[in-house]
């Protein structure tokens, strides 16, 4: 499928079922979409990787078709996926037993106090898309919202607030059982706005940036077989995505004067740590990139250096390649290989 007819709107009715499918991941997002295709095999991960390559941007019309038939899948495993309802019940009546469960649920979730469907779906959301969507509220809406979410799903946002609101949201959380039903029905109202204005300036997007992030998240034994089988059916997509995947190590594979624009800018303590377990060639080159002094300097501190966490060294790694990205992306760089 061309660049020009993705731009002017998908024909759903002639996708295939592995298009389909394709449209689906790029809905949930990279690390849903990994833990989705782990239970595939890689020949069909990479029939369906290279799809989702060929839709760069899939318009609303499209997102609500596929998110339709999909939906009887997504019911049958709602509760595996996300909170909700049965969620909450099932938590309440294991922490209060069934009779103030029930009288707990009465006031936190009143019969046909608030559009259910929506709610469902707003909890269905990436982390991300909730946060953007919510954090700007009171930590009473927050709380009721998070409610509503996974614990995985819940950690994460928290995580995502300042300490201070964090605190006011997890205090609103714990007198929940007792939100109005006309407060209620208020924060399901300004909840379905802040979505609409959300869903108006993100949407989900699939295309290379997609297909590596994909590939970054399964396990790398197999990310590094669909990728080499990706650039022998087509070179120039693989290409695209190997850049896309740049790692730690591709460090060495970049044009001196692009090293020393990155060296400038990433702190020496992550550069000494992530360095530490680096092949000698990726060492020189490094050294090569900085002064004289500097050099001297790294060997030694990476010399003095003590066994350190392999957490510790790949978040190090992490934040480089980080900088990395944002200079590329800030065109001050190239990831081209030299």
């Amino acid at each position: 499928m061309s660049n020009e007819a993705v731009a002017e709107g998908i024909d759903y009715a002639s996708l295939t079922k592995v298009q389909k499918l394709a449209l689906f991941l790029v809905g949930v997002g990279s690390e849903r979409s990994a833990i989705i295709l782990n239970h595939f095999d890689t020949d069909q991960i990479e029939r369906v990787c290279k799809e989702i390559a060929n839709f760069p941007v899939v318009d609303e019309e499209t997102q609500k078709k596929v998110r339709d038939e999909f939906t009887l899948v997504i019911d049958q495993g709602r509760d595996l996926i996300h909170g909700g309802r049965n969620f909450i019940q099932k938590a309440l009546e294991e922490a209060q037993g069934n009779k103030r469960a029930a009288i707990t649920m009465s006031h936190i979730i009143p019969d046909s106090s608030y559009d259910e469907p929506f709610m469902d779906e707003l909890a269905a959301m990436d982390v991300r898309t909730i946060h953007n969507c919510i954090s700007e509220e009171q930590p009473q809406t927050i709380a009721f919202v998070i409610a509503r979410l996974s614990t995985v799903k819940a950690v994460s946002f928290l995580q995502m607030l300042p300490t201070e609101l964090r605190e006011k949201v997890l205090e609103r959380m714990g007198t929940m059982d007792a939100t109005p039903l006309e407060y209620t029905k208020r924060i399901v109202e300004t909840l379905k706005r802040q979505v609409a204005e959300e869903e108006q300036i993100i949407q989900p997007a699939g295309g290379v940036k997609t297909v590596a992030d994909i590939l970054n998240a399964l396990p790398k034994d197999m990310s590094k077989e669909l990728l080499m089988k990706i650039e022998e059916r087509n070179e120039v997509l693989g290409k695209a995505v190997r850049r896309k995947m740049f790692s730690f190590d591709d460090l060495v594979r970049l044009e001196v004067a692009d090293l020393q624009r990155i060296m400038r800018e990433v702190e020496t303590s992550d550069l000494v740590i992530a360095m530490k377990p680096a092949a000698a060639k990726l060492q020189q080159a490094i050294f090569s990139s900085v002064s004289k002094r500097a050099a001297e300097t790294l060997k030694e501190e990476i010399q003095m250096l003590g066994a350190q966490k392999v957490k510790d060294i790949e978040a190090a790694q992490d934040r480089i390649i980080q900088t990395v990205r944002r200079l590329e992306d800030q065109g001050e760089i190239s990831l081209e290989a030299k």
